[in-house]
């Protein structure tokens, strides 16, 4: 009632409470402490005096309503125990076995296992999360997949036959080599060595690879910001270089007047004014940028200044010539997916916007490369609407001339508005030939958020895959563990970055691998 409208199963808002009503999730992060309702971050939460949930200023749950969940949560949320009671565990040994027979039978040729790979969904099943998590974590990793393939051709999702938690892939359908994975492999925190490694040495002799298999949800939660983003897309140090890889000569489509642009000053995640620009390359890649500026003063004022960037149009308009702070860049991939690239003011790469954004908070406290651009983009592009060619009109210190030149520059109002849908409906074309909802919100940045939440019991020993009292034995069982994650131990949760640099440690606690 208080809580669904933002933190539904299709909502994005952050906290990893989507899906809010997914009750069995919500125990196993940790957020619900059944017979403990002081320990449940839920309960906390809307008792908070510094930052209650529901927030100032929409419904809140009556004294009463309170009352009542707090005493439902004492008593042991009863009502979702039979469904933690019944997940089924998928352990590690079981995971790798699927995956050498799915190998076997479905890719008969030596030469061609090489270049298979598998991503795995286990450690959200062995957490206990709902059908809607999981549909949402097949979605995402598509999304990201595509997101990040080089391949003309769309990446459609390629279930195991022999377990519906390995999605099987072939580096030639997203355009990678084995190099590109093993970038994946030199960053992966997660891998487990079972006690019986002899299923494990044949997959990877069989691949050619030490990880055969990653987990889905570190895959998107992590590949989808810099440092992997870039890298796995191979993204150049410089704007300069992209548009060469584009085949896009910028100052020469410009001063041709062959863009199409649009400046407004009611931006929706920037806090000063901003001019778009779409540009075609011959080698049917579109590209739209922006001008980024950090205040509205002097050549930072594109309605003053609207003949940027520099000296591109001609020496007459030096002096009318904005000076942008950075870039922020959307590409059309191969396969019609969207790329997102942004840098500083002299087009070097930058991992986060280079002026200060809002509306971020969904997913982070900045603008981070990928995750931040796929929230804000996950249908599509933004319809924006020229307002500079309207208020040039009414200057009198512009010659015929200059006008001239600025509505040529400046794209008719409704013609651009019309190239901005036709462009998105390209982009969605590709999200439903992947098998992507388009009506619903970005799976990605739910993904990113969920993963990145604190790490309870339950979830340690769902991405283990083993019972939680296995992993408390081990925690018990080991100074080094017990001081980094106790907490754990006494149905509290411990930070992901915290988690993740013990995890090798308790992996080798628990199945006695050195």
């Amino acid at each position: 009632t208080y809580c669904h409208q933002c933190h539904g199963m299709n909502q994005t808002s952050s906290g990893g409470l989507t899906n809010i009503t997914d009750l069995g999730q919500k125990i196993s992060q940790g957020l619900i402490v059944p017979g403990k309702a002081d320990s449940s971050k839920i309960y906390q939460r809307i008792l908070s005096t510094t930052s209650p949930m529901p927030p100032a200023g929409q419904a809140r749950p009556s004294a009463k309503e309170i009352e009542q969940f707090k005493k439902w949560i004492d008593e042991g949320a009863k009502v979702v125990s039979a469904t933690i009671s019944e997940v089924k565990l998928v352990p590690e040994e079981k995971l790798l076995t699927d995956a050498g027979l799915d190998l076997v039978k479905e890719v008969p040729s030596p030469d061609e296992r090489k270049k298979i790979r598998y991503l795995s969904f286990a450690a959200a099943q062995n957490a206990g999360v709902g059908e809607d998590a999981l549909k949402t974590l097949l979605q995402g990793t598509i999304k990201m997949l595509n997101s990040l393939s080089v391949a003309p051709t769309v990446y459609k999702a390629k279930i195991s036959s022999k377990s519906h938690f390995l999605l099987r892939i072939s580096l030639d359908e997203i355009g990678w080599t084995s190099a590109t994975w093993e970038k994946l492999v030199k960053a992966y925190p997660y891998q487990i060595v079972p006690s019986n490694q002899k299923i494990l040495s044949v997959l990877q002799e069989q691949t050619g690879t030490a990880l055969p298999v990653i987990r889905a949800d570190w895959l998107v939660a992590n590949a989808s910001q810099p440092p992997l983003y870039y890298d796995l897309l191979s993204s150049p140090a410089t704007f300069t270089e992209l548009t060469k890889i584009l085949s896009i000569d910028l100052p020469t489509a410009q001063k041709s007047e062959k863009i199409m642009r649009a400046g407004f000053n009611n931006s929706e995640v920037a806090d000063f004014s901003r001019v778009i620009e779409r540009v075609e390359s011959p080698k049917n890649f579109v590209m739209w940028h922006s001008y980024e500026f950090g205040s509205s003063f002097g050549d930072k004022n594109p309605f003053d200044k609207p003949f940027g960037p520099g000296t591109v149009y001609s020496d007459k308009t030096k002096t009318l010539a904005f000076k942008e702070d950075g870039k922020e860049i959307i590409y059309t991939l191969p396969n019609g997916f969207l790329a997102f690239y942004v840098c500083d003011a002299l087009g070097n790469r930058l991992n986060e916007a280079p002026t200060r954004a809002r509306n971020t908070g969904a997913v982070s406290g900045v603008a981070i490369v990928g995750v931040a651009c796929m929230t804000c983009h996950s249908q599509g592009l933004l319809e924006k609407t020229d307002q500079i060619r309207a208020a040039a009109q009414k200057r009198t210190d512009l010659s015929q001339a200059l006008i001239d030149l600025l509505n040529n520059i400046y794209t008719d109002p409704g013609k651009f508005v019309a190239q901005i849908k036709a462009d998105t409906l390209d982009f969605q074309k590709s999200l439903k030939e992947a098998g992507i909802d388009v009506t619903q919100a970005d799976p990605v940045s739910r993904i990113f958020k969920t993963f990145n939440d604190s790490v309870s019991l339950a979830v340690a020993a769902g991405e283990m895959g083993v019972g939680p009292e296995e992993i408390r034995k081990a925690i018990e069982s080991s100074t080094s563990l017990n001081n980094s994650l106790s907490a754990l131990v006494s149905n509290g949760t411990v930070s992901r970055a915290t988690f993740s640099m013990n995890f090798q440690k308790l992996m080798s606690a628990v199945f006695g691998v050195k």
